[in-house]
C-alpha cells in the first residue's frame, strides 16, 4: 500500500485527492447498487462517507463543527418538514387537483407541467421543487396513466433547466449575482435567459414524449380539490 501511495504522489497526485476520489467512488457505486437494492438505507451509505472522511484525515475532528453549515441543516430540515406535512393532509393533492384540471389532454398537461416545474424553480430553492416536486409528479402519472419513470425524469429536467434563469434558482446564480459585480442581476438573468429556458423546457418534454412514446389522449377523470384535503 505504502509503494502505491508513493506512486501516486510520484505521479503528482496528493494522497487526500486519491482518499477523496475512492470515497466518490464508493459513493457513486453504492447508489447505483442501491436502485437495485432499495433496502440499503441511503444515511447508511451518508455516515460511512463521512466517517472516511474523518478516519482519512480529509477533514480532522476539530475541523468538523466548521464543515457542517447548521442554517443549510436547519433550511433542510425545516423544507422537508414542511412538505411532508403538506402531502400528509392532502394539500400538496389539491393544489395537483386543481392543476390537472385545467388540462384535457395528455400533451397538454404535460407541457404545463415542464413550464410549471420550470417556473417553481426559478423562483424558489430548486431543492423545494425537488421535495416537493415527486408526490405532484406521481399524482400526474395515476392521472394519465403513464409510466413513472417520465414523469420523474420529466421533473429532475425541468427543475435543472428551469433553475438558470434567475439568481434565485440555485447556488451557482447566487454566486454569480452577488460575486461577479453585475448590476440588477435579475433583470439581467430574466433578459438573456427566459426565451432560451422556455425552449428548452418545452424541447425537454418533446424528446422525452417521443423517446417514451408517450400518446395523446383525453384525460377523463373528475377531480375534485376539496376531497384530497385529509385533515
Amino acid at each position: 500500500m505504502v509503494l502505491g501511495f508513493e506512486h501516486i504522489l510520484i505521479a503528482g497526485i496528493s494522497l487526500d485527492k486519491f482518499i477523496a476520489s475512492l470515497i466518490i467512488l464508493y459513493l457513486v457505486v453504492g447508489l447505483i447498487l442501491r436502485s437495485r437494492k432499495p433496502r440499503i438505507p441511503i444515511w447508511a451509505l451518508l455516515a460511512f462517507s463521512s466517517f472516511m472522511v474523518v478516519i482519512s484525515g480529509l477533514t480532522s475532528i476539530d475541523e468538523i463543527e466548521k464543515t457542517v453549515d447548521l442554517n443549510v441543516v436547519l433550511f433542510l430540515t425545516g423544507m422537508f418538514s414542511l412538505v411532508s406535512l403538506a402531502e400528509s393532509s392532502g394539500l400538496l393533492a389539491a393544489i395537483s387537483h386543481i392543476f390537472i384540471s385545467r388540462f384535457k389532454s395528455r400533451y397538454s398537461l404535460i407541457y404545463a407541467s415542464a413550464l410549471m416545474f420550470g417556473f417553481l424553480s426559478a423562483f424558489t430553492v430548486n431543492d423545494t421543487v425537488a421535495v416537493m416536486g415527486p408526490p405532484i409528479a406521481r399524482l400526474i402519472c395515476k392521472i394519465m396513466r403513464i409510466q413513472p419513470e417520465f414523469m420523474f425524469l420529466l421533473l429532475a429536467y425541468s427543475i435543472t433547466i428551469g433553475s438558470v434563469m434567475t439568481p434565485l434558482g440555485n447556488p451557482q446564480n447566487v454566486l454569480i449575482a452577488t460575486q461577479s459585480g453585475i448590476k440588477a442581476p435579475f433583470i439581467l438573468f430574466i433578459k438573456y435567459l427566459f426565451i432560451p429556458t422556455i425552449i428548452n423546457l418545452l424541447v425537454t418534454a418533446y424528446l422525452l414524449v417521443r423517446i417514451y412514446r408517450v400518446s395523446n389522449g383525453e384525460i377523463n377523470s373528475v377531480l375534485i380539490p376539496r376531497e384530497a384535503i385529509t385533515s
